[in-house]
């Protein structure tokens, strides 16, 4: 890995066989609902596909999973191993590979809290913000505005930018499509049933119009225990 002049990452791989260095592709880990990669693999088998040709995904939890996305510009393609093997990765370095870039991302990430807007990269706090209409004290949103397809994901490398005690108790996510993020400590109960309300609202408006609110993901909360990404469970 290497940085540039504005300090943005740039991930290397080298062929074993050659030697040769190459600039690692820009793949992500792109969020989805379960059920949706199911038809896809669905409609790969009626087709007569074989299994190499499937996207490889990762269960994040019963309901929602990951895949690893190339991002060609004006769309996403969900790769699979065949893919993969003919740029010469293998899934290890290349889940490794887009974490790194995920991490890169994440930099350029937007958080507001009630009108008050933050960027992690920069370490400033921008004030006069008009607030959003969804905006409570202790809801933090995230918007990725360079491609809002990606926020959600966001969840995965939480550890890398969640500040340590600006939360009270452990975090919990809404993501009710994977264009919007949010966030609160699980011991805030108002803040709680604030997201679950967010969630139901995004979830559906973008089952409504996919196009318009993003790809609806999943109509649970999440928590983030420090290693991995599970449903969040207010119980004791």
């Amino acid at each position: 890995m290497e940085s540039d002049a504005e300090g943005q990452l740039h991930v290397r791989m080298r062929d074993v066989g050659t030697g040769q260095i190459a600039d690692f592709p820009p793949l992500y880990p792109m969020m989805h609902r379960i059920e949706d990669i199911e038809r896809t693999w669905r409609e790969l088998s009626a087709a007569g596909e074989h299994s190499q040709a499937a996207p490889f995904t990762y269960r994040v939890t019963s309901d929602v999973c990951f895949t690893l996305s190339l991002d060609l510009g004006d769309q996403w393609v969900m790769v699979s191993r065949e893919m993969l093997s003919s740029i010469g990765l293998d899934m290890n370095a290349a889940r490794q590979g887009a974490i790194v870039l995920l991490y890169d991302a994440s930099r350029r990430m937007v958080i507001s809290e009630a009108g008050i807007t933050s960027v992690p990269s920069e370490g400033l706090i921008k004030l006069g913000a008009s607030p959003q209409p969804d905006a409570l004290p202790g809801v933090f949103r995230i918007d990725f505005p360079e491609d809002p397809d990606l926020t959600a994901s966001f969840m995965l490398n939480a550890g890398d930018w969640l500040r340590e005690g600006i939360l009270n108790g452990t975090p919990v996510f809404s993501a009710g499509t994977r264009d919007v993020l949010y966030v609160c400590g699980s011991g805030d109960r108002r803040a709680v049933e604030h997201l679950r309300r967010l969630t139901g609202k995004h979830y559906f408006a973008g089952l409504d119009d996919p196009e318009e609110h993003g790809q609806p993901l999943s109509l649970q909360l999440f928590t983030f225990d420090g290693h991995r990404i599970h449903q969040f469970d207010p119980s004791p």
